[in-house]
């Protein structure tokens, strides 16, 4: 199985996102040390992040047990701040790529 991806993310404009650090698992997850998540910070060189259109763009597909038949994946993120009021929030949407140029 080829292993690696380029995965987008889009978060709802009605959240205040405070990218301080994402914790990619399974599919999600970019190379990485075997044992140990992999980690994505707004400064390292491995993450895109548009504010303007609200991505976070990153490699990923790069476990081997997370892709396949059965795909499962994680993104832990820190931080979110809803909104100071109780209200249903817009959606996330994921997006994968095969390539860099987001083909």
């Amino acid at each position: 199985m080829e292993l690696g991806c380029y995965i987008k993310v889009f978060y709802p404009e009605d959240l205040a996102f405070q990218f301080n650090k994402i914790t990619a698992q399974g599919f999600f997850s970019g190379k990485h040390e075997p044992g140990f998540p992999s980690q994505l910070t707004p400064t390292s060189d491995k993450i895109r992040w548009n504010k303007k259109d609200k991505s976070i763009t990153f490699k990923g597909c790069n476990e081997f047990n997370g892709v396949g038949e059965e795909p499962y994946g994680r993104l832990i993120i820190d931080a979110l701040m809803t909104p100071t009021q109780v209200k249903d929030s817009g959606s996330f949407k994921v997006e994968i790529f095969k390539d860099k140029s987001l083909t």
